[in-house]
Protein backbone atom coordinates (compact mmCIF):
# COMPACT_ATOMS: atom_id res chain seq x y z
CA UNK A 1 0.00 0.00 0.00
CA UNK A 2 1.54 3.59 -0.54
CA UNK A 3 0.70 6.75 0.92
CA UNK A 4 0.49 10.38 -1.00
CA UNK A 5 2.49 13.38 0.38
CA UNK A 6 -1.03 14.43 2.41
CA UNK A 7 -1.50 11.04 4.20
CA UNK A 8 2.40 11.54 5.35
CA UNK A 9 2.11 15.05 6.41
CA UNK A 10 -1.12 14.12 8.21
CA UNK A 11 0.82 11.33 9.68
CA UNK A 12 3.18 13.85 11.38
CA UNK A 13 0.80 17.46 11.33
CA UNK A 14 3.65 18.85 9.15
CA UNK A 15 2.60 22.44 7.23
CA UNK A 16 3.73 22.83 3.62
CA UNK A 17 6.68 24.35 5.08
CA UNK A 18 8.10 21.75 7.38
CA UNK A 19 7.28 19.10 4.45
CA UNK A 20 9.47 21.42 2.61
CA UNK A 21 12.61 20.74 5.14
CA UNK A 22 11.79 17.07 5.63
CA UNK A 23 12.16 17.05 1.06
CA UNK A 24 14.92 18.38 1.31
CA UNK A 25 16.88 16.98 4.19
CA UNK A 26 15.96 13.85 3.26
CA UNK A 27 16.56 12.51 -0.20
CA UNK A 28 14.43 9.53 -0.42
CA UNK A 29 11.54 11.87 0.18
CA UNK A 30 12.31 14.01 -2.39
CA UNK A 31 10.58 12.65 -5.77
CA UNK A 32 11.04 13.68 -9.23
CA UNK A 33 9.78 17.17 -10.17
CA UNK A 34 6.14 17.11 -11.75
CA UNK A 35 5.42 14.06 -9.67
CA UNK A 36 3.52 13.38 -6.30
CA UNK A 37 5.35 11.39 -4.20
CA UNK A 38 4.00 7.63 -2.85
CA UNK A 39 5.46 6.38 0.01
CA UNK A 40 5.41 2.68 1.26
CA UNK A 41 4.83 2.29 5.32
CA UNK A 42 8.46 1.91 5.13
CA UNK A 43 8.84 5.27 4.30
CA UNK A 44 6.40 6.77 7.04
CA UNK A 45 8.80 4.60 9.61
CA UNK A 46 12.01 6.04 8.55
CA UNK A 47 10.31 9.47 8.04
CA UNK A 48 8.12 9.08 11.87
CA UNK A 49 12.22 8.23 13.58
CA UNK A 50 13.56 11.40 12.14
CA UNK A 51 10.56 13.14 12.78
CA UNK A 52 10.54 11.58 16.58
CA UNK A 53 14.35 12.09 17.04
CA UNK A 54 14.41 15.44 15.69
CA UNK A 55 11.64 17.04 17.78
CA UNK A 56 12.33 15.62 21.18
CA UNK A 57 15.82 16.01 21.13
CA UNK A 58 15.33 19.31 18.95
CA UNK A 59 18.14 17.90 16.12
CA UNK A 60 18.38 20.30 12.93
CA UNK A 61 16.63 17.92 10.35
CA UNK A 62 20.03 18.56 7.80
CA UNK A 63 21.58 16.52 10.32
CA UNK A 64 20.49 13.22 9.17
CA UNK A 65 20.97 13.94 5.62
CA UNK A 66 23.95 12.20 6.01
CA UNK A 67 22.10 8.78 7.40
CA UNK A 68 19.58 9.26 5.55
CA UNK A 69 19.58 7.00 2.24
CA UNK A 70 20.94 4.36 4.67
CA UNK A 71 18.11 4.55 7.02
CA UNK A 72 14.87 4.21 4.40
CA UNK A 73 17.16 1.30 3.07
CA UNK A 74 17.18 -0.27 6.49
CA UNK A 75 13.55 0.23 6.92
CA UNK A 76 12.25 -1.24 3.65
CA UNK A 77 14.80 -4.51 3.95
CA UNK A 78 13.15 -5.73 6.93
CA UNK A 79 9.05 -6.22 7.93
CA UNK A 80 7.35 -4.04 10.28
CA UNK A 81 6.85 -7.40 12.94
CA UNK A 82 10.55 -7.67 13.18
CA UNK A 83 11.00 -4.29 13.52
CA UNK A 84 8.52 -3.73 15.75
CA UNK A 85 10.61 -5.97 17.84
CA UNK A 86 14.03 -3.46 17.46
CA UNK A 87 16.14 -0.96 18.09
CA UNK A 88 17.86 1.61 15.43
CA UNK A 89 21.31 2.79 16.06
CA UNK A 90 22.26 5.86 14.27
CA UNK A 91 25.99 6.45 14.20
CA UNK A 92 26.19 9.87 12.63
CA UNK A 93 29.75 9.75 13.22
CA UNK A 94 30.03 6.91 10.95
CA UNK A 95 27.03 8.05 8.75
CA UNK A 96 25.46 4.53 9.39
CA UNK A 97 22.45 2.93 10.61
CA UNK A 98 22.01 -0.15 12.27
CA UNK A 99 19.33 -2.91 13.25
CA UNK A 100 19.31 -3.55 16.47
CA UNK A 101 17.64 -7.02 17.68
CA UNK A 102 16.58 -6.69 21.70
CA UNK A 103 18.75 -10.48 22.00
CA UNK A 104 21.50 -8.68 20.67
CA UNK A 105 24.27 -6.19 21.97
CA UNK A 106 24.51 -3.18 20.68
CA UNK A 107 27.52 -2.23 18.25
CA UNK A 108 30.39 0.09 19.89
CA UNK A 109 30.09 3.04 18.41
CA UNK A 110 31.24 6.29 20.21
CA UNK A 111 28.10 8.63 20.08
CA UNK A 112 25.13 7.09 18.44
CA UNK A 113 21.32 7.13 19.11
CA UNK A 114 19.20 4.22 20.14
CA UNK A 115 15.72 4.56 18.96
CA UNK A 116 13.12 2.31 20.09
CA UNK A 117 10.80 0.90 17.17
CA UNK A 118 8.11 -0.46 18.51
CA UNK A 119 6.25 2.67 20.03
CA UNK A 120 6.13 4.05 16.44
CA UNK A 121 5.04 1.21 14.48
CA UNK A 122 2.30 1.39 16.93
CA UNK A 123 1.47 4.97 17.00
CA UNK A 124 1.73 4.75 12.57
CA UNK A 125 -0.28 1.36 12.79
CA UNK A 126 -2.56 3.05 14.70
CA UNK A 127 -2.53 6.51 12.41
CA UNK A 128 -2.78 4.77 9.38
CA UNK A 129 -5.36 2.25 10.10
CA UNK A 130 -8.25 4.53 11.47
CA UNK A 131 -9.82 4.92 8.27
CA UNK A 132 -9.87 1.09 7.69
CA UNK A 133 -13.37 -0.38 8.14
CA UNK A 134 -14.18 -3.10 10.69
CA UNK A 135 -14.99 -6.12 8.47
CA UNK A 136 -16.88 -7.69 11.07
CA UNK A 137 -18.95 -4.75 12.29
CA UNK A 138 -19.97 -3.73 8.44
CA UNK A 139 -21.73 -6.87 7.34
CA UNK A 140 -24.22 -6.36 3.91
CA UNK A 141 -26.99 -7.96 5.54
CA UNK A 142 -27.71 -7.29 9.67
CA UNK A 143 -27.84 -10.39 11.73
CA UNK A 144 -30.55 -11.98 12.36
CA UNK A 145 -32.32 -14.78 14.45
CA UNK A 146 -31.85 -18.24 13.17
CA UNK A 147 -35.57 -20.10 12.27
CA UNK A 148 -36.20 -23.15 14.29
CA UNK A 149 -37.25 -26.73 13.04
CA UNK A 150 -41.25 -27.23 13.79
Amino acid sequence: MLFTTGQLRSAFRLSKQQWRSYREALPPLAKEQGRSGCFSANDLLAASVVHQVSTALSIPLSTFTSVATALFELCAAFPWPQLERSSLLIDFEADRVELIDHERRVTAAAVALLVELAPLVAELRQHLLTGVPDQQRDLAFPPMIAGTRR
